[in-house]
């Protein structure tokens, strides 16, 4: 049993029991103290007035029923909105039905919309169920949504707090901002979107945890993870379309404790603008069984911090905004910034990890080439769809392959005999005249100094020599190291670290290979000497001079930059550089080096050796001379005419010329500072391939440093230049995106088509469409459209060669309600609930898709889809929908595309029809079209401007609509206005010749409609539904009725309706209803008296349904139940036929009509039930 307290102006003030005793929690209602949650009232003090209560009861539950709470802050940041106590929950009825929002024009510092007090130790408190709401767009000043923590840099702490299912949006700050210090914090089942800075912040938390919550669409990270914070899990989070990284761990000062002993494991982190996890300055952290994809840089970047392990996630699709490995490792250095210090990228694990690259992603797994960066392991993933290479590793005694390497084992200065396991090892065997053995497993065997015995033993092994005095001879000395067991099959060679070209002569940097028959063994030697006389020679057991090749041996360092402006400096060896995006300043040092600047405007220096200058596409350098054209032309600082090449074979370029026609020109500027390799030809933009060599070099450049495109007649495919970029958009909101003029090109400078579909080859969804022209995407999603939509563009040229680059459209969810059009045509998507589309003006197109959704088209012609599940077509003005059938006339036809009978409703109400019928009196009618694919229902009778309502349903729906398919309007209920008597006499009375022009009923209702202003002559008509001109004879008996509107009773009596052919009298059918019992009956008898031709009575014989006899067909009249009469009405209305009666005030019922030229009488009976006789009918 639950504990209320319902606080008037009573307070408690000693509690039975104490909070933590409460197994369930007092109630305390913020009704009770005056809170309204209307949306407009502030009600910060009647909730703070309810949390105070609570706690002064020792704890409690504080309530907040579904509507919205207005909160304004204190006069210090400090102060919050509302401050929770210990021992106190602050509850609502679920997110998005309880919202606590700050007030509209709120221009100061809110560090928390709800809190903990500041520097007080509050323990066992929390909030759930209800929506915080930081009212972004109508506020100034930093805002938090939820804070909590003692003071920072003291030792007090605030512990055992929980959030479950709060929603916190729209804070120009933090959502969720925990900090120092918390302990024992749960943060579980929630959502942070739309905030300015982080959606879930860990601020110096231990023994916590954050579990089955979303961040999305937060301007910087999901979830940060910060200063100090230890002991704590991420688990089965989910943080997507943020503008920064997903999850961040790293330290938040220089001079304090990094976070430590971080678990993140589960959910998927993905569509953010950064990294999907950085892990910076930290260690002993763990990311497991993640899904993580489709991120703009690198799936996990590794940032000077040790001890990481990245193991059984799944990486895909990441380095969308730059081309990046999925996986980096690297040191960071801040030895000249805040902190002075170094912080190292080593001892990582990544293993078990399945990897697949986008189009941007160039590894899998990679190391920077920076000190510090050493003895990191990469086993056992599993890669596919990179660049460049699968891995890349530099540090020392790291590690790349397929299973990983148990033991690390290292040698001394003295002659070691080291032996390895069964494992992966890396073996260091240091100075000394060292014996490696590696034992099964794939090894890595490196010597090191002195004179060294290596074998690997089983396995695909490598023997790594990263000096030249590692494995030499000299003039007098020989220090040359032997491998027994080189397995040509799989074993490889590392020279990468000593500046070797390649095989040949030995000579100008290449390694001869020679076979010495006596000794048994193969050499691998340099002829040429370092400055100490040490040539480079290793010796292989066996003769493998013939079988030994390139592939046998690693021989270039790569080093690599990213997306952003880097400064990379080679060895003294043969690097190959790759600048990538961004300006970047590449140095190749000694060595015979090959740079690729790659996009931006590049410094390049060779250094000493033979460099070589690559470009792969024309926007790599090239200036722009429109007026406000961009220059992005590469520098080439110390060009060495004798020796250095520039490579343009990838580019279609194929000789010196005049810059047309695929050829290159020079130039040199005014002050002879500069010469330009440069074209003439333009792109689409206008841009023009250029290079800037520092120095005069006109008159000493040939043909001979370039390498050209020597196939001329071989068309060169279409390049990307610019990465498509990823985008976001919300259901129900138009979206738009123009690819960047020049992110494709064409080397050969022919037109490029464009073309647009799913990544899987299908067609574009529904709901987007592509300009080819303007390369632009355009579309609006419908209410069920969410997902993540991978699409392909396509470039190609007139040959059919092409490229391809993908991009993602990530629609997000929006919630149902109501969906106003314009004035002008568009389209209305609802979502899966229940929405309310409103076209207004234009020829609108409206799809309800899912939920019982209300359709207005308004005016213009429109086409609705109702989609599934009962839906309702509003028509709610007759000029909306119209036909004018005059000459000329327009016609505004909605068309209801998927009407289902039975289920859907169309709703007229609003315009007067009553039910279905001939198009008069307002009724509707349908009709089919000559095809039978479309059934129209209209009014036949226009209006004052000849417009007549009609709607199309798509599809033959004649038979099977029903006036239960329609919303009809109501009638006005009629007092009885005129009763005639029922009998031969009346039947006599009522039947009409040709030739009369002065009927019974026309006398009738003349006389009715001097007693009312009800559109009495509505009631008759004719056959085919035509209204009848009463002062016109030639009419037959057709039925009617009136209701009383007093009482809702009803009566029936006969009325004149038109013939078709003139001379031919048919009596019509009695239309009788039931009506509440009332004073007076007016039929007793089980059924009604027949209509009988004048002087006929009914025979035993008739047919009790009709009888033809003489050209008049008799019809049996509806038997009818008790149909109860006004009080005043005469009680002896079914009497005898032809009768005169005497009515009250003693005048004969009776009454005598001249009927046209044969002056025959004929008698009516009736009584006014309105006066009970008093005049005349």
């Amino acid at each position: 049993m639950r504990k209320v307290l319902s606080f008037g102006d009573a307070i408690l003030t000693s509690p039975p029991e104490t909070f933590a005793a409460w197994s369930n929690p007092m109630i305390f209602n913020t009704k009770d103290f005056g809170a309204l949650g209307d949306g407009i009232t502030d009600d910060t003090a009647a909730i703070q007035a309810t949390i105070d209560a609570a706690a002064a009861a020792g704890g409690g539950e504080v309530v907040l029923g579904a509507g919205t709470y207005i909160v304004s802050g204190g006069e210090e940041p400090s102060d919050g909105c509302m401050m929770l106590k210990s021992n106190v929950t602050l509850s609502g009825a679920g997110m998005g039905e309880t919202i606590i929002k700050l007030a509209d024009g709120s221009d100061t510092k809110v560090t928390g919309i709800v809190r903990s007090a500041y520097g007080e130790e509050t323990h066992d408190f929390g909030m759930k169920n209800l929506t915080l709401d930081g009212n972004r767009d109508a506020t100034t000043g930093k805002v938090d949504g939820w804070f909590n923590g003692y003071i920072p840099g003291s030792d007090g702490k605030d512990s055992n707090v929980t959030l479950d299912s709060v929603e916190i949006k729209d804070c120009s700050g933090y959502g969720f901002d925990p900090h120092e210090q918390t302990v024992n914090m749960v943060i579980k089942n929630s959502v942070s979107h739309g905030n300015g800075l982080d959606g879930f912040v860990a601020d110096y938390l231990s023994d916590s945890v954050f579990e089955n919550n979303v961040a999305y669409d937060n301007d910087r990270h999901g979830f940060n993870v910060v200063t100090s914070t230890h002991d704590f899990t991420l688990s089965n989070n989910v943080a997507y379309g943020n503008g920064s990284t997903g999850i961040v761990v790293q330290r938040g000062s220089e001079n304090i404790p990094s976070p430590a002993n971080i678990t993140i494991t589960g959910g998927a982190v993905y569509g953010n603008g950064a990294e999907g996890v950085l892990i910076k300055l930290s260690s002993q952290v763990s990311v497991s069984g993640m899904d993580i994809h489709d991120n703009g840089s690198a799936g996990v970047r590794i940032y000077g911090s040790t001890g990481v392990d990245v193991f059984d996630n799944t990486l895909s699709n990441n380095s969308l905004g730059a081309p990046v490995p999925e996986i980096i490792i690297q040191s960071y250095d801040d030895t000249s910034g805040v902190s002075g210090k170094f912080f190292s990228g080593s001892d990582n694990l990544i293993r078990g990890n399945v990897i697949t690259g986008s189009h941007n992603s160039t590894y899998g797994v990679a190391e920077r080439n920076e000190d510090g960066t050493d003895r990191n392991s990469i086993v056992g993933n599993t890669i596919s769809h990179t660049s460049k290479g699968l891995t890349l590793v530099y540090g020392d005694g790291s590690f790349a392959g397929d299973a990983f390497p148990l033991v690390t084992v290292q040698g001394s200065e003295a002659n070691d005999i080291i032996t390895g396991s069964a494992a992966n090892e890396l073996i260091f065997g240091l100075a000394g005249k060292d014996t490696l053995n590696g034992g099964a497993g794939d090894d890595i065997l490196v010597g090191g100094a002195g004179a060294d015995k290596l074998s690997g033993g089983a396995g695909a092994d490598t023997f790594r020599f990263d000096q030249l005095t590692d494995s030499y001879r000299t003039a007098t000395v020989s220090a040359t190291d032997l491998v027994s067991d080189f397995d040509i099959s799989q074993d490889r060679i590392d020279l990468s670290n000593l500046g070797f070209t390649g095989l040949g002569s030995g000579k100008a940097g290449t390694l001869n290979i020679s076979y010495n028959a006596t000794l048994d063994r193969t050499y691998i030697k340099s002829l040429d000497a370092d400055s100490s006389g040490n040539r480079f020679e290793l010796g292989l057991s066996g003769n493998l001079k013939d079988t030994l090749n390139a592939s046998h041996f690693m021989f270039q360092r790569v080093i690599e930059g990213t997306a952003g402006g880097d400064t990379l400096t080679g060895t003294e060896g043969n690097d190959l550089i790759n600048g990538n995006a961004g300006v970047d300043r590449l140095n190749g040092g000694a060595g015979a080096d090959t740079l690729t600047g790659g996009a931006d405007a590049d410094i390049l220096t060779g250094g000493a050796g033979a460099d070589l200058f690559i470009y792969t596409s024309r926007l790599d350098s090239y200036r722009n001379y429109n007026a406000s054209g961009t220059k992005q032309s590469d520098t080439i600082t110390d060009f060495n005419t004798a020796e250095d090449r520039i490579d343009l074979s990838s580019i279609g370029l194929r000789g010196l010329g005049d810059g047309s026609a695929n050829s290159i020109y020079l130039s040199v500027n005014a002050d002879g500072s500069k010469t330009y390799v440069k074209t003439n030809a333009v792109d689409t933009t206008g841009n023009r391939f250029e290079i800037a060599l520092e120095g005069n070099l006109l008159d000493k450049l040939s043909a001979s440093n370039f390498i050209f495109s020597t196939a001329s007649a071989t068309n060169q495919a279409p390049v990307l230049n610019t990465p498509l970029i990823d985008q976001n958009v919300t259901e129900l909101k138009a979206f738009s995106y123009a690819v960047q003029p020049g992110s494709f090109s064409d080397p050969d400078s022919t037109a490029l088509t464009y073309s647009a579909t799913l990544t899987d080859n299908s067609a574009l969804p529904d709901w987007l469409t592509f300009d080819s022209k303007t390369l632009t995407f355009s579309g609006t999603p419908g209410g069920t459209a969410s997902g993540l939509y991978s699409i392909l563009l396509t470039a190609s040229d007139a040959t059919g060669a092409s490229v391809a680059d993908s991009f993602a459209i990530n629609v997000g969810n929006v919630a149902p309600g109501t969906l106003t059009g314009s004035q002008n045509a568009e389209t209305l998507y609802g979502t899966e609930g229940d929405d309310t589309l409103l076209g207004l003006g234009g020829d609108d197109t409206l799809r309800g898709d899912t939920g019982a959704d209300i359709l207005n088209g308004g005016a213009g012609r429109d086409t609705l889809y109702g989609g599934a599940n009962a839906d309702t077509f509003v028509y709610s003005t007759l000029t909306d929908n119209y036909r004018n059938y005059e000459a000329g006339g327009l016609t505004a036809t909605d068309t209801i595309a998927d009407f289902t009978s039975g289920q859907d409703k169309i709703d007229v109400s609003a315009l007067g029809f009553l039910g279905l019928g001939n198009g008069e009196n307002h009724t509707l009618y349908m009709t089919l079209n000559e095809a039978g694919d479309k059934t129209y229902v209209k009014s036949a009778t226009p209006d004052a401007d000849d417009n007549r309502f009609e709607i199309a349903l798509s599809g033959s729906l004649i038979d099977t609509l029903t006036e239960a398919d329609f919303v009809f309007g109501q009638r006005e209920s009629q007092e009885i206005l005129y009763l005639p008597t029922l009998g031969q006499s009346n039947a006599r009375l009522l039947r009409m010749t040709e030739d009369d022009n002065q009927s019974g009923t026309s006398e009738m209702v003349k006389d009715l409609i001097r007693y009312t202003d009800y559109d009495v002559r509505s009631q008759f008509n004719d056959a085919n539904g035509d209204p009848i001109d009463l002062a016109v004879g030639g009419s037959t008996v057709h039925r009617g009725w009136l209701l009383d509107r007093h009482a809702g009773r009803t009566a029936c009596f006969l009325v004149a309706n038109r013939h078709r052919s003139a001379g031919t009298g048919t009596a019509a059918r009695h239309r009788i209803a039931q009506g509440p019992t009332g004073d007076a009956e007016y039929a007793r008898s089980s059924h009604h008296r027949h209509c009988l031709e004048p002087g006929r009575r009914r025979r035993s014989g008739d047919s009790p349904r009709h009888r033809q006899t003489g050209g008049s067909r008799f019809v049996q009249s509806v038997a009818p139940q008790s149909v109860r009469l006004p009080a005043r009405a005469d009680r002896r209305l079914h009497g005898v036929h032809g009768r005169n009666r005497s009515l009250p005030d003693g005048r004969s019922q009776g009454s005598r009509l001249h009927r046209g030229k044969n002056q025959r009488h004929r008698r009516r009976r009736g009584i006014c039930a309105q006066c009970a006789g008093s005049h005349r009918p």
